[in-house]
Formats: structure tokens, C-alpha cells, sequence
């Protein structure tokens, strides 16, 4: 997916612009940097890096039009996260990398969490869930569906560990609908450190989850997964597993 394609530019001077305020979509200290009005920056801890996102112009093909690039050891890498729905990004504790959370679609998603590691010879990519079916388990009317993936934070003070929510589809065609697990994984190889149901992630992660998270309204389908059965699936026969559901495998 070639999406993030480097411009290098020396001795790049940053324009002061004005900083958006926290979006907190997914991540609470998350920034929006699409379908934005006015430029955005998003600097690195440290300062040395600095995510910036310009206001596209009006057009009639669908969706963003932002330009996004990346400045850093006085270059300019140019990405395509400004034509993603939706998308939101956060630096990791050490500046190395950033956390991106976007749509693949619509609203409704597929959506997609992606670290962003930013190096001298460029910008390189590492989608620690690929398949969010290897997280948590679903049952949708027609078929498995692709779980929603987001970032929400990052675990300890480097960019070695990320946290994610893996969350059921949001429409009524699947049981559950929405309810969501969050996860510690390590980057390197994606395996599962940790893992929070949604109860427990809202009180446990309560200063990383985004409004999204945060203020999801089901969690008595956590305990009674029964409740969370839309009408019209009692005619279907339920997975042995679905009184677990959502858990890891």
C-alpha cells in the first residue's frame, strides 16, 4: 500500500500555525488531522518532529483533501493521511513514532490503527493487528465481518508497546454490536501482553480512551452477552462460544 511517499526537503523553517485542540476520537490525547479547517500541528514530545496538516480545497470527489506531511531531521515527507476518513494521530513518549487510527471506508469504517516510525531515511510502517478476528470473537448475521481496529495510547515510555481496542462491528447485523477489548501488544512481534474487556478498559485505561470508547453504552452485554442478540437472530443457531463473546482466542 504505497500511501506515504517521501519528499525531502533541506532546511525546512516550520510555519507557525494554529494547533487543533484534542480530538480525542479514539485516543483521548489523539489529534484529527482530516476534514479539518484550519491547519493543524502536531509536535513530537521532544520537539524535534512535527506532524502538520493543511485544509484541502473543496471537491467533488467524496471524502478529505488535507495534505499531511511529516517534518523531521530537516526533511519533508509527504503522506496520504490527509485523504483518510477520519484519521487521528499520536506520538509515541520517545518521538520515534506516531499512532495513526483511520477509516478505510466509510464512517462506519473498516477502521485501521498503523505505527508510523519517522527515521532519517524515512517514513516506515508497522500495523501491529492486522486481523482483528485473531483478537476477538463476533457473530454477525451474514458472516464474519471485519472487526474495528484503533489506537488508543501508548504503554510505557518508548514506542515498543501500543494499545488498542479491537471492537465489534457497529451495526445491528452483528450481536454485541460495538462492544470492544483493548489490548497491550508489542510492536515487534504483535503479540498480546495484556488484555482489558470493556469494563474493565474503561476504568483501567480511563485516561487513553477517546469519547468513542469511553462512552459506549453496552457494556451490561459484556456480562449478558445474551442481551446483545439483535432481533431476528434467535432463528439462528448461536456459536458454542458466543456466551465468551468478545474474548481473546
Amino acid at each position: 500500500m504505497n500511501w506515504l511517499i517521501p519528499l525531502l526537503v533541506t532546511a525546512i523553517a516550520l510555519p507557525c500555525v494554529a494547533q487543533q485542540d484534542s480530538n480525542g476520537f479514539y485516543a483521548r490525547e489523539g489529534k484529527g488531522v482530516s476534514f479539518i479547517e484550519k491547519p493543524v500541528r502536531v509536535p513530537s514530545p521532544d520537539g524535534s518532529k512535527v506532524i502538520e496538516a493543511i485544509p484541502g480545497q473543496p471537491s467533488e470527489e467524496p471524502g478529505p483533501h488535507d495534505t499531511v506531511t511529516v517534518q523531521a531531521f530537516g526533511k519533508t515527507f509527504a503522506t496520504r493521511i490527509g485523504h483518510y476518513l477520519n484519521a487521528e494521530v499520536l506520538w509515541s513518549p520517545d518521538s520515534r513514532a506516531f499512532l495513526l487510527t483511520y477509516s478505510e471506508g466509510g464512517s462506519m469504517g473498516p477502521y485501521r490503527a498503523k505505527i508510523v516510525y519517522v527515521r532519517q531515511d524515512g517514513i516506515h510502517v508497522v500495523e501491529p493487528v492486522k486481523d482483528g478476528l485473531r483478537l476477538i470473537r463476533e457473530w454477525c448475521f451474514y458472516g464474519p465481518e471485519t472487526p474495528e481496529i484503533a489506537g488508543i495510547g501508548w504503554s510505557g515510555k518508548d514506542s515498543s508497546r501500543v494499545l488498542i481496542a479491537v471492537s465489534v462491528p457497529g451495526h445491528t447485523s452483528c450481536a454485541c454490536f460495538g462492544v470492544f477489548s483493548a489490548f497491550e501488544i508489542n510492536v515487534a512481534d504483535g503479540k498480546v501482553l495484556r488484555k482489558w474487556n470493556q469494563i474493565e478498559a474503561k476504568k483501567s485505561l480511563a485516561d487513553k480512551l477517546g469519547v468513542t470508547f469511553a462512552n459506549r453504552e453496552s457494556d451490561e452485554w459484556v456480562a449478558n452477552p445474551e442481551r446483545g442478540i439483535p432481533h431476528g437472530f434467535g432463528l439462528t443457531k448461536k456459536p458454542k462460544w458466543y456466551g465468551h463473546l468478545p474474548q481473546e482466542r
